[in-house]
């Protein structure tokens, strides 16, 4: 009889999201983060992004720059990479010596959901990386999910409420959970922290 040992995590650096994931992303494997327009995905990637490759599909490396900026963290161009095509996101999982890539805005990528997820995932076990990847997705998609290693979902209370919930809705190493998180100028931080 053979065991199969749990894959290794790559910590985030966001503790929150780290409990959530009982560690980290899966090294070797997918996760993937929907969320509405505005609801702060690019903003939980800037809080994960110390020892990232960051793949912005969406934005450029000065808007990003910013972004990390503003959440404490100090932004290295060296770790950034455009990509306007499926195929540009590929080759920096490729060749990436980081052991994750936050892949933020791939909706962009003029593919279906499941196609990014699934190539990703492929990429991402030949390279033995974590990929976080985020969508703008109000709903649930639930044929990529079943891609994903990890299936989140970021939502936003209603206003002028400035908390969010984060959804774990698959992941074979951890039951389904939802965490509260408050958006502050310096990021996100567990609902309920000062």
């Amino acid at each position: 009889m053979t065991t199969t040992e749990p894959p290794t995590r790559h910590p985030t650096g966001f503790a929150p999201l780290d409990a959530l994931l009982r560690g980290g992303l899966p090294r070797g494997g997918v996760a993937m983060l929907v969320g509405g327009v505005g609801v702060g995905k690019s903003t939980l990637f800037a809080q994960c992004a110390a020892g990232a490759l960051y793949v912005g599909c969406d934005e450029v490396s000065s808007t990003v720059a910013t972004r990390v900026a503003l959440v404490g963290g100090r932004f290295d161009a060296a770790r950034f990479r455009s990509a306007a095509t499926l195929t540009e996101a590929l080759r920096a999982v490729a060749s990436t010596d980081l052991p994750c890539v936050l892949v933020d805005g791939a909706q962009e990528l003029g593919r279906t959901v499941f196609t990014v997820v699934h190539a990703l995932r492929e990429a991402a076990r030949v390279a033995n990386v974590a990929v976080l990847v985020a969508f703008e997705r109000a709903a649930p998609v639930p044929e990529a999910e079943h891609a994903a290693d990890v299936a989140l979902r970021l939502t936003r209370d209603p206003p002028p409420s400035h908390d969010h919930r984060l959804a774990l809705t698959k992941y074979r190493a951890a039951p389904s959970a939802v965490i509260a998180l408050r958006l502050t100028r310096a990021g996100f931080v567990a609902a309920g922290a000062a």
